[in-house]
């Protein structure tokens, strides 16, 4: 069973972090030549940094907990399985195990 509320479920960080270079760079560039010739530099680097910062997800190692258990696997879309109808599931016997990670 998949599930998609885990962190960067619905986007791969390396997209994540392209996008954010992106639309830096966009800001950047539209920015009035006089605008940025009055805003001292570190103004500018403080607006920037806080507006793109990225702060990486620090994982707590000793919280992880794993489980285990029997389950039913639903193995019609596996192509590498003979099915005469893969219109339905077809379910066989196996183990799901949920690995989570706490993190801040």
């Amino acid at each position: 069973m998949v599930r998609n509320n885990s962190l960067f479920s619905t986007v791969e960080w390396f997209s994540f972090k392209e996008y954010q270079l992106k639309d830096l760079a966009e800001e950047v560039n539209g920015w009035n030549g006089d605008q940025l010739l009055k805003t001292s530099v570190e103004a500018l680097c403080e607006y920037f940094v806080n507006k793109y910062r990225i702060d990486v997800p620090v994982l707590d190692r000793d919280g992880i907990v794993v489980d285990q258990r029997e389950t039913k696997v639903d193995v019609s879309r596996d192509p590498l399985r003979f099915i005469s109808d893969r219109s339905q599931p077809v379910y066989v016997s196996g183990t799901e195990i949920e690995i989570t990670v706490p993190f801040t």
